[in-house]
Order: C-alpha cells, then sequence, then structure tokens
C-alpha cells in the first residue's frame, strides 16, 4: 500500500505523517507540495498514478502558496482583488485579509484534484473533498449539522455589519456572542463580544490598527480586550466583510478557575484522542498560550453521564461524515447541565502532538486503520 500526501512538506503535519506511515512499516508517504500543484510544477495524474491512499493536509502558513491560492480565485465575486494584484500581495505577518477570496482559490484547487482523482478509482481518499470544503464553510456545515439533527450552537447567518449584528442579537435576546470568520481557523478574527444596555466588550486574539484612515486587522498570540464602541465596530465590521457566523455565547464549566471546552478527535466514527482546552480568557485555542486540562480530573467533576453524552455527540457528529475517515470536534458541555454542543468541526483538526492512545498518536492511528483493511 502506498501513502500520498498533499501538503506544505515544511509543515510539521507532513513530518507527522511521515513518521506514522513507516511507524507502520510502510514505504515513507509521496509528498505532494500545494506550491508545486498551484504553479504548475507537479502533474498530479502522474504522481497519483502509484497511490492508494490519499491524505489532503492543510495548506498551513506557506504565504507564496496563500497568495496563489488568492489568484485563483480573482473572477469568482466582485469585491475580490484581480490576479496581478494578488501576486503582488507582499508578507505582513499575521495580517487578517482576503479570507473568502482564499477559501474561494482553495475550492478551486480541490477541484483539480478531485478531477484527476476521477482517474484513478482505486485511490482511497483519507477524507473526502466534499467533506473537506463543507468543514471550511462554518455557516453551511451549520446548517448541514442541524439536518443531520447534531446538537450545535444557536447561530445566526449573514450578518453583514456592526449595526445588523446589534439588530440581531436584539431580536435574539442575546447579550453575549462568538462572531467568527466563516472560512478561518485557529482562532483568527475570532471575537467574543458582549453587550449591556450602557458597555460593550470585545475580547479577541485580533490586534487593532488604523494609520491614516486605513484600518488593518492582525492575528496575534495576544488575547486583547476593546472597550470603545468605535473600534469595535470597525473590528466588527471589517471581518464581516469576508461572511461570518455569529454564535450564542453559552457558559463553559469551569476547574481551577479556568473555562474548558474539548478537542475530539474521531478516527473511523470512533471517539479516539480528547483533550481538554482550559483557558482563563473565551478563546481555548492551545497556541494562545492555554494548556491542556486535566482530563480524568475532569471526568471526575462532569460524572460518566456527560461524558458519555459528550462521546455519543462526537461518533454522531462523525457518522454525519461517513466519507471522512477522521475528524477534530471542538465541543463544549454547558455550565452546571453538562449538556453537549457542537462548536465545530475541523477538516486538518487531527494534529495533537504527544497525545497516544493505544500507543498510538492520531496520525499513526490513521495509518492502522489502513493497516487492518
Amino acid at each position: 500500500m502506498r501513502f500520498a500526501i498533499i501538503c506544505t512538506p515544511e509543515n510539521r503535519r507532513y513530518s507527522y505523517f511521515e513518521r506514522a506511515v513507516t511507524f507502520h512499516g510502510f514505504l515513507p508517504p509521496i509528498c505532494i507540495s500545494y506550491l508545486d500543484v498551484l504553479q504548475n510544477k507537479a502533474d498530479l495524474t502522474q504522481v497519483l498514478s502509484s497511490v492508494d491512499v490519499l491524505k489532503i493536509e492543510s495548506i498551513g502558513e506557506n504565504f507564496n502558496a496563500q497568495k496563489e491560492l488568492i489568484a485563483l480565485a480573482e473572477n469568482q465575486h466582485s469585491s475580490f482583488i484581480s490576479k496581478s494584484k494578488a501576486k503582488q500581495l507582499s508578507f505582513d505577518k499575521g495580517i487578517i485579509r482576503f479570507n473568502r477570496q482564499e477559501y474561494c482559490g482553495f475550492q478551486l484547487l480541490l477541484q483539480k484534484i478531485q478531477e484527476a482523482l476521477t482517474l484513478f478509482p482505486h485511490i482511497q481518499v483519507m477524507n473526502s473533498i466534499n467533506d473537506i470544503s463543507l468543514m471550511l464553510d462554518k455557516t453551511r456545515f451549520h446548517q448541514k449539522m442541524i439536518q443531520k439533527k447534531i446538537s450545535v450552537i444557536p447561530a445566526i447567518y449573514n450578518i453583514k455589519n456592526f449595526t445588523e449584528l446589534i439588530q440581531k442579537m436584539m431580536e435574539h435576546n442575546w447579550t453575549r456572542v462568538f462572531i467568527k470568520p466563516n472560512h478561518g481557523s485557529s482562532a483568527a478574527g475570532v471575537i467574543a463580544f458582549r453587550k449591556n444596555s450602557t458597555k460593550m466588550m470585545a475580547t479577541t486574539s485580533i490586534e487593532y490598527t488604523a494609520k491614516k484612515g486605513e484600518i488593518k486587522l492582525y492575528n496575534s498570540l495576544k488575547i486583547r480586550r476593546y472597550q470603545d464602541p468605535e473600534q469595535i465596530e470597525q473590528i466588527v465590521n471589517t471581518i464581516a466583510q469576508d461572511g461570518i457566523i455569529v454564535e450564542k455565547w453559552l457558559p463553559k464549566p469551569s476547574i481551577e478557575g479556568s473555562v474548558y471546552d474539548f478537542r475530539v478527535v474521531t478516527i473511523n466514527q470512533k471517539a479516539n484522542h480528547i483533550i481538554a482546552r482550559q483557558s482563563t480568557s473565551p478563546m481555548t485555542n492551545l497556541h494562545l498560550g492555554n494548556r491542556r486540562g486535566n482530563l480524568d480530573r475532569i471526568k471526575t467533576e462532569i460524572g460518566a453521564k456527560a461524558w458519555n453524552h459528550l462521546q455519543e455527540l462526537a461518533k454522531k457528529t462523525a457518522a454525519a461524515l461517513p466519507n471522512s475517515l477522521y475528524a477534530g470536534l471542538d465541543i463544549l458541555l454547558t455550565k452546571g447541565t453538562y449538556k453537549p454542543y457542537l462548536i465545530e468541526a475541523n477538516a486538518f483538526g487531527d494534529l495533537l502532538p504527544n497525545l497516544l492512545i493505544n500507543g498510538h498518536d492520531t496520525y499513526q492511528a490513521q495509518i492502522q486503520y489502513y493497516k487492518t483493511q
């Protein structure tokens, strides 16, 4: 059996996959660079001719590949920048821009990969292209899960600006929400927003800058709190340009003075690898300086019934994605009642370093599945 991976080779995800494949005694995987595919330096048809299993990974943080994706989608929407302007973009570390255009470019790239795969029907794709596309669109995924009767957090779609946000919050009688870019990841651009009759606050990893009338937003590793209504409005309006989903802010349980939720990696529709993400801020993403909670202590705190309900929700969600071997699911339990809600699914959310279940990390557990086929 020969494995291949489409990825950014310098990203650690590739090294984890390579190690997993060779761990189980297979030849090292064939590595197909996203940038090479985008620049037509790799012939997918030729490469895939010797492949049995294909993993499509995250594109990571390769700026040249991101520019190529933005350029690829130049004619998809009237607000998109041209191919020539995309190619001329200069590196600006952490800047949040062109999320929707990059997403559309990635969809076109996935279509190209799918066309190549039609020539090789024997190839097993670890996560189907349709499922990847679905999980990368938060609004469409949320709607799909409602259809599948999955317990998701209540949400509002298609909010265009700050004025609409306030209006819809009043209509729903919500005072606290999470505002999320429709095509974002790793908490980039996410805002935890609260408003009462006289005050408002936005908690976010966004760094706001305004120079000579030009507003720029940057993704950072520092949590900031904004209370100036004008600044908050400008931040929300900027993020909303590329599409947002607004979720009701459900209170999470806490332990040791920190709130927590869970990342569950399902493999073959089983809730294999689970971590608790513990934080003193509303953002629980581990790369923001948060930590893995003591899962045994949390399981004791919430009880067997709540733990089983969390696992059942994960399995039910995985079953709603039958063409995906794995998924990274974010799940919360509500404070007090411990009712589980699916926050979102991550097509590339299987990277949980140093978490071994039955001696296997998430990547090794995926390859183990094929070893037993």
